[in-house]
């Protein structure tokens, strides 16, 4: 299969002659030289919309909003706050579902098949707006822990070593990551070991959430540029991002501009001024065009003018040129049961020994209810009333252990 694609790569590369779904195809296929070695994902979504029932109104989050994204390309969502550029990103993602009070509504299609149809998440990765990495633990151990439980045995090493290399963590990989409490590496190096963890498992797909928001100006160019790496690989990156900077904005290959729920713009990043232009919105000379993009929605949410931006956006949205064969697994393959337990054990006890003020703290609770339990319940006879006082004391330890060790668990939700 490999060989035959390699060889219709070639020829249309060579000729340029062919039909146009077969060129389409060709130019996802070749754009980097390890995308015929790799899964391939265009993602696609049709008329997609997602509400919010609440006790008082049904809220509109999102309104019929079409699009795609395809292999080798940087996708970045703007848009003001509320305009629901998260809300899109987390359905995409399979994050959101229909439930009670929420409801979702369109297809979301990976290679022209549903995404509940295939383990979309054996292909995709979700990069959260905060950070959620132990902060004990090293860059290193983190990027391993996420390995072992994704990747093959005989290639977690290697991966390890590849991606803290490729994302220039070589020099900070074994120092402590740290929190707001406790000092350790930077913000934007948390955020690309946050990456790390998730580009260890080889997406072909990736999401991120607002990667650059805290980071400097220097800091966010770098780790756009490390976006843009991945892209060449062939990878589908998908990014919501707020009012970047005019040097990241012109990284951008694809854009799209929403603004109260729908798509007002979805296209070359750099056409962009050229297509507000035409409307009559002319970007100033010298200024950047993100700031000015958010600046004029928001201007016209004011106006009541906003409708003249969306008559003139008028989607259009190709079926993908790739299938099912295009979906191939890479070193990603789920863990059993037992070495999740392991490797969770390791990592609680790693939190436990380097973090000494919490586990004193959790020795005192633990003898302050063992002294309480003692004093309530001591001598207890051998009639039927010490019986029953008996099994009220079991019950009461065993409710006690299971509602500390949740509760501990909750407030150290780290992943």
């Amino acid at each position: 299969m490999t060989e035959d694609k390699e060889k219709l790569g070639s020829k249309l590369l060579e000729d340029g002659k062919d039909c146009k779904s077969k060129s389409n195809r060709t130019s996802i296929a070749m754009k980097g030289s390890d995308f015929l070695s790799q899964a391939q994902i265009q993602l696609t979504w049709q008329e997609v919309s997602y509400t919010v029932q609440s006790k008082k109104q049904t809220l509109e989050i999102l309104k019929k909003v079409s699009g795609s994204a395809v292999p080798g390309e940087f996708l970045a969502i703007m848009g003001s706050s509320g305009s629901g550029k998260t809300s899109l990103l987390n359905i995409l993602s399979g994050r959101t579902g229909t439930s009670k009070k929420e409801a979702v509504t369109g297809k979301v299609l990976v290679n022209n098949i549903p995404f509940q149809e295939i383990p979309y998440g054996d292909y995709s990765a979700y990069v959260t707006q905060q950070d959620i990495l132990l902060p004990v633990l090293t860059p290193r151990e983190s990027i391993t822990f996420s390995a072992k439980l994704r990747c093959k045995d005989k290639s977690v090493k290697d991966r390890v070593d590849e991606i803290i290399q490729e994302l220039k963590l070589t020099e900070i990989a074994d120092n402590t990551i740290g929190s707001i409490e406790q000092k350790g590496i930077s913000g934007g190096e948390r955020k690309r070991v946050c990456i790390a963890v998730e580009l260890v498992s080889d997406p072909a797909l990736m999401f991120l959430d607002e990667p650059t928001s805290g980071l400097d100006a220097y800091t966010a160019e770098v780790l756009v540029k490390l976006l843009l790496k991945q892209t060449r690989k062939g990878r589908t990156v998908i990014t919501t991002i707020h009012q970047p900077s005019s040097f990241i904005f012109s990284k951008f290959q694809k854009l799209i501009l929403m603004s109260e729920g729908r798509i007002v713009y979805q296209g070359e990043a750099q056409k962009s001024v050229e297509y507000f232009a035409s409307l009559g919105f002319v970007c100033p000379e010298r200024s950047n065009p993100a700031d000015f993009f958010i600046s004029i929605l928001r201007r016209n949410q004011e106006a009541l003018s906003l409708e003249t931006i969306i008559e003139a956006y008028s989607p259009s949205v190709e079926e993908s040129p790739l299938n099912l064969d295009d979906l191939k697994l890479g070193s990603s393959k789920s863990k059993g049961i037992l070495v999740q337990g392991r490797e969770l054990l390791s990592r609680a006890t790693k939190n436990a020994v380097r973090n000494p003020d919490l586990s004193t703290v959790k020795m005192l609770q633990s003898v302050g209810i063992a002294l309480l339990i003692d004093l309530i319940f001591n001598n207890l006879g051998t009639n039927a009333e010490g019986v029953q006082s008996r099994s009220g004391l079991i019950f009461f330890i065993t409710i006690s252990q299971v509602t500390f060790g949740a509760q501990n668990s909750t407030l150290a939700c780290k992943f």
